[in-house]
């Protein structure tokens, strides 16, 4: 995999934050919404030397591409605050991948001062929940104490975070590099959950004190719920009247 960067900004200490597509898209969504609320300026990107899927594309019998991920770094600065962005259109599809990437976001890191790594991912839950808790997993046990301060709960025991979101911070620590992963709660783990990644976005703005405007995430969180709660009440009913004929 090859960076090209099309200007370097000098940065002195900025915070990366990363993510990729994973359940609920939870990753993604956050990234690409603070990119783009932030107006965050393009400064490079990745290719991939092969491409990660073993497909072409055609149209209408006629060959068109060999699909490649998109992956691309993005900076903001403002006063004493700047940030790197990384994100992509979907993860490395084999671990080898997912390895090397991660090893080589944290080497630009490295070049950029980076003092700490941000990465956001989802947990699973069984059921709906209308406000998602976000729990933490840092690189170093120094670094819990500032996850609770910002209402960000331990995960606790011993369990593994799959994918490059999870890798990340596992070469941050090896590189010297502080790193903090945020995850959501989803039940939506095969489509898109806005609650969860609207609640990683309240606590990475808690933490990282990098103003984001939420109103457009929070409007579309409030129509989700308005939806979600007719369709539960619907089943609701539905549920009643049925034991009812039984009984």
């Amino acid at each position: 995999m090859k960076a090209i960067f099309y200007k370097k900004p000098l940065a002195k200490n900025p915070i990366m934050l990363a993510g990729l597509p994973g359940m609920g898209l939870v990753a993604k969504q956050v990234v690409d919404y603070f990119i783009r609320k932030l107006d965050a300026e393009l400064i490079g990107e990745i290719e991939e030397t092969y491409p990660s899927t073993n497909t072409i594309i055609y149209n209408n019998g006629v060959f068109l591409n060999i699909p490649r991920a998109t992956y691309r770094f993005y900076y903001w600065s403002d006063r004493d605050r700047e940030a790197i962005f990384f994100t992509g259109t979907q993860q490395p599809l084999t671990a080898e991948r997912q390895h090397e990437l991660a090893e080589q976001i944290v080497k630009i890191a490295k070049d950029f001062n980076v003092r700490r790594i941000y990465t956001t991912a989802a947990l699973a839950v069984v059921r709906y929940v209308d406000k998602p808790r976000v729990y933490g997993v840092v690189t170093s046990p120094g670094l819990l104490i500032e996850l609770k301060k910002h209402g960000i709960e331990v995960l606790t025991g011993e369990g593994t975070i799959r994918g490059l979101n999870g890798l990340l911070i596992g070469y941050a620590r090896e590189a010297g590099i502080e790193g903090m992963c945020l995850l959501g709660e989803t039940y939506l783990v095969d489509s898109v959950d806005v609650l969860a990644a609207l609640a990683v976005m309240r606590k990475l703005i808690d933490i990282t004190g990098i103003q984001v405007d939420l109103t457009e995430a929070e409007e579309i969180a409030r129509r989700l719920e308005e939806e979600t709660e007719k369709v539960l009440k619907k089943l609701k009913k539905e549920e009643d009247k049925r034991l009812g004929y039984i009984s």
